[in-house]
């Protein structure tokens, strides 16, 4: 198998961007906040909320080169775990805790991001305008640092985040995501309503990014504000995300050490490590998490493919997703690519992965990548 190299991308100048749909949504007004009991306060933001002055800045200012550190990819596991994370399969301190799932900003402009390393399930998925945004969902966010920039509610994600029963972290959202939310779709934390205590400006970034990709939270101040309000905080029906194996499956497909992944029209590389047997990220240049040094890696890559079209009559061109249902797609693990079937009953079901032969899949123990893309055509093995 080939070897990659580590190598540290210098960031390109920040340049504006035109994207439709990177404004800052606002609640619609025809429907009435809700109450605290589905994650929101009823009491009006003020037009521009001010900086808090003690927020934590950026851990690597814009436009840095990150400094190298050792490796923090996680080896191969081959043995069960005595209390497994049931996000990776990987050792954990409790099985049955609830989940965390935070919005975050994928455009270049906005990077470096925050939180991304420290996420047990990273998604992309096409937002509007060709853009795309991530979902982070974390076993357990209160060891999460500096998490950003926060990004504002589509429906997709909704979806996404009630399959797992974890608690939604957002900034705003369009008017399809609000009459979700506030049909209680999903408990949420939103940052329009709780900026200042849960969310705070980065300073550095509103002035070099602008103020729709200055809004942060950490770890500590989602879990404070969490236990505050005595929120759930164990999952219902607990169960692990996939049917974890541990032994260092290597599937009977075609090779796929490098790959690229095209979703909407950004494009995000993978290269294989084997010494590790995970693939390290790639997208906008950078491979790199802005809390400390540490890379991006995963052992599993999904690519899903399924249909989605824009809103009729939207104006910023947003998307409506046929997520219910089943679809083809591409588990990609060991530097090979295997072909599958995904199935999603419900919006708070969790999705269903199958083999060729109609078996559940298995899947390596480890953190896992994940596309919603239109075509199965958007992955290019180099």
């Amino acid at each position: 198998m080939k070897k990659t190299a580590f190598v540290w991308m210098l960031v390109p100048a920040l340049a504006l961007m035109l994207l439709a749909g990177c404004g800052t949504d606002t609640p619609d007004p025809s429907l009435p906040p809700v109450s605290e009991s589905v994650g929101m306060i009823s009491s009006a933001p003020s037009a521009e909320p001010t900086d808090i002055p003690d927020a934590p800045t950026s851990a690597t200012t814009p436009g840095a080169t990150p400094t190298p550190a050792p490796d923090n990819f996680t080896m191969k596991v081959t043995e069960a775990p005595a209390v497994a994370n049931p996000l990776t399969g990987l050792a954990a301190q409790r099985t049955d805790a609830r989940p965390v799932a935070v919005m975050i900003n994928n455009i270049k402009k906005a990077l470096p991001q925050h939180g991304l390393k420290d996420a047990d399930i990273l998604y992309e998925i096409p937002a509007e305008g060709g853009i795309s945004r991530l979902l982070a969902i974390y076993n357990d966010v209160s060891k999460v640092g500096v998490i950003g920039s926060v990004r504002s509610s589509r429906p997709i994600f909704i979806d996404v985040a009630a399959s797992y029963d974890a608690v939604y972290i957002h900034h705003g959202g369009s008017p399809e995501a609000y009459e979700m939310l506030n049909a209680g779709k999903v408990y949420h934390l939103d940052g329009i309503y709780l900026e200042g205590s849960v969310f705070y400006r980065d300073a550095a970034r509103r002035k070099t990014m602008g103020y729709e990709h200055s809004s942060m939270t950490t770890g500590a101040k989602i879990t404070a504000k969490l236990l505050k309000s005595q929120v759930r905080m164990t999952a219902n029906a607990p169960a692990p995300a996939f049917r974890f194996s541990y032994n260092d499956i290597v599937p009977a497909g075609n090779a796929a050490e490098s790959f690229t992944v095209r979703t909407g029209n950004y494009e995000a590389s993978y290269d294989f490590l084997p010494e590790y047997g995970t693939y390290m990220r790639t997208q906008h240049g950078w491979s790199s998490d802005a809390n400390g040094t540490g890379k991006l890696d995963f052992r599993n890559v999904f690519v899903l493919q399924m249909k989605y079209s824009v809103i009729s009559g939207d104006a910023k061109g947003r998307l409506k997703f046929e997520n219910i249902g089943s679809g083809k797609g591409y588990y990609i693990t060991n530097g090979k690519m295997q072909e599958i079937t995904w199935k999603w009953s419900a919006a708070n079901a969790r999705m269903k992965y199958y083999a060729a032969d109609g078996s559940e899949l298995s899947v390596n123990a480890g953190k896992s990548m994940i596309h919603f893309v239109s075509s199965l055509g958007n992955v290019k093995v180099k």
